[in-house]
């Protein structure tokens, strides 16, 4: 995209997050109020219009950030905090979207005595979370998601593994590519021909952990599931 069209989209980006988030308050209300109330049927709709209102979020948000990096704004606020406590609250909150889906979602018990780590606790949440939500999407139901972290010399490893279709081989090294999607190269990963999102949650996760002077890669097989890694120097 060239400046004008950036420009152009963060402004309906921001235009768009304004009335969603109202929209997100209000089902909350609904569900919290009345939720004990509906009937089965009235409870899936709401619970159909909550999937989509938070992938709409999600996606707005994703164009601020994509904005962001294109215009060189986005930055990150380090504070020490107890990285594994991140990772466990992180993990919780998709265990509801894992359950309606029956899929198993663990954070795997850590081995390793891990110190606090100095992060910026939005953007590393930010980065797990669009892993977690990769995972489970194309993890099919009676499926698994494993969440490790480890300690490998100065750095901290948190991998999110699935036992979803994989992806096919030519795809890997276009995957945290800006707007890349995997259909965009034949059918890219296994039952998905028409891919998800605007190709821009990997790539902003790979400037995120750019920034914070780690790495992130995929490992994947077809027919076997993916692992997507990345990394956090103990010391920057």
């Amino acid at each position: 995209m060239d400046p004008k069209q950036f420009a152009f989209v963060s402004i309906a980006a921001h235009e768009l997050r304004t009335p969603l988030t109202s929209i997100k308050g209000y089902l909350s209300v609904l569900t919290n109020e009345y939720g004990s109330k509906m009937s089965p049927d009235e409870a899936n709709l709401v619970k159909g219009i909550q999937t989509a209102t938070d992938e709409l979020y999600s996606l707005v948000e994703n164009l601020l950030s994509v904005s962001r990096v294109e215009r060189g704004a986005l930055s990150i606020k380090t504070e020490a905090l107890d990285y594994l406590n991140l990772v466990s609250e992180t993990v919780n909150e998709f265990k509801t979207r894992a359950n309606q889906k029956g899929i198993s979602l663990e954070l795997v018990p850590i081995k390793d005595k891990i110190q606090n780590l100095s992060v910026d606790k939005v953007r590393i949440k930010e980065v797990l979370s669009n892993l977690l939500s990769n995972a489970l999407f194309y993890t099919p139901a009676n499926g698994m998601v494993r969440v490790y972290v480890s300690l490998r010399g100065n750095d901290v490893i948190t991998s999110v593994a699935d036992n979803g279709p994989g992806i096919a081989p030519e795809v890997l090294p276009h995957l945290f590519s800006e707007f890349f999607r995997a259909g965009s190269i034949g059918k890219g990963m296994v039952n998905d021909p028409n891919p998800r999102g605007a190709g821009l949650g990997l790539f902003i996760c790979k400037s995120i952990v750019d920034m914070h002077k780690g790495k992130i890669w995929v490992e994947s097989k077809l027919g076997k599931g993916s692992v997507f890694s990345y990394t956090l120097p103990l010391f920057v």
